[in-house]
């Protein structure tokens, strides 16, 4: 069975959102002024789900970066090719294990990860990455310490989305009852704290490591701009939109299917109310925010 982490821990409807608005062409600099890119260089993206980290990069270098996204479900990799295809972006994407890489020795000048080292065998991880790159390489391991999402003054103007928190707290106390797993694969089972990553970093042969962190904070009402607006509103929804709907794919009591069922139709209507309200020029200085800590090693 074909390995299926969008379809049991988090789909294309929760990343998409989140990612595309985290490498936002708006935070170009604070990415670029962190992570050593070079025009010419090989970059691999291991994890790299839907393929907005990838995809980002290659706008913001014009396509003069040699940029391969690796993941080792096969759903999301088809949705990057296809994406990939249809916006005529040439990038590799690659199904591979991100503790046993498909890639010779030597192949890449950086190997960059978002929110994979909390899921996978630490050790084994960073030495795939030592491995696979090129002498004086980076290794840069992204993750995110905290996703907040402030409702503002929303519940004056959509007063439906009170009914949502008992109906979210219903699913989660059932969820957190279950293991998260994947063929093996425990969410967050390897979370670890920034020095102890830090030393494994340097027990697998890496050196010159650096911890930095970046903050990023995006509100509806901060913009004018339409499609960044949605993006942002499509970020606030859709974490717990996924969730719900992907509640529905498994074998749940009935009165947890009837609360996903409701969870997922309200969330798409104060969606919707939300987008109304942004058009109307309604501010309600609802905003997400999330902090990005980079560490980084050299080989």
């Amino acid at each position: 069975m074909a390995f299926d982490w969008a379809g049991t821990i988090s789909g294309i409807e929760g990343l998409e959102p989140t990612r595309e608005l985290w490498f936002h062409p708006c935070n170009k600099a604070l990415y670029t002024r962190k992570l050593p890119f070079k025009p010419g260089m090989s970059l691999l993206d291991i994890g790299c789900g839907p393929g907005a980290f990838t995809r980002r990069v290659y706008e913001w270098f014009d396509g003069n970066i040699n940029i391969t996204g690796a993941d080792l479900d096969e759903f999301f990799i088809d949705y990057c090719r296809e994406t990939a295809q249809k916006h005529l972006l040439d990038i590799r994407y690659e199904v591979t294990d991100a503790v046993g890489l498909m890639f010779p020795e030597n192949s890449f000048d950086m190997t960059v990860s978002y929110t994979v080292a909390d899921h996978v065998d630490t050790v084994p991880f960073f030495s795939e990455q030592f491995r696979v790159l090129r002498p004086g390489g980076t290794i840069a391991v992204m993750y995110v310490d905290g996703f907040r999402a402030s409702p503002g003054n929303m519940i004056d103007y959509i007063p439906q989305i009170e009914e949502t928190a008992p109906l979210m707290k219903t699913i989660y106390t059932h969820m957190s009852a279950q293991p998260k797993m994947q063929d093996g694969i425990q969410y967050r089972k390897h979370r670890k704290p920034e020095p102890e990553y830090l030393r494994l970093l340097a027990e697998c042969g890496f050196t010159d490591l650096r911890f930095d962190c970046i903050k990023l904070h995006h509100s509806p009402d901060c913009t004018a701009d339409e499609k960044t607006a949605r993006l942002i509103i499509d970020a606030w929804f859709s974490n717990d939109i996924d969730m719900a709907r992907s509640t529905l794919r498994k074998p749940v009591p009935v009165p947890i299917r009837d609360a996903a069922v409701r969870l997922a139709a309200l969330l798409e209507q104060c969606k919707q109310a939300r987008v109304d309200l942004w058009e109307k020029g309604v501010k309600l200085w609802d905003s997400v925010e999330t902090d990005t800590i980079i560490l980084q090693g050299r080989k």
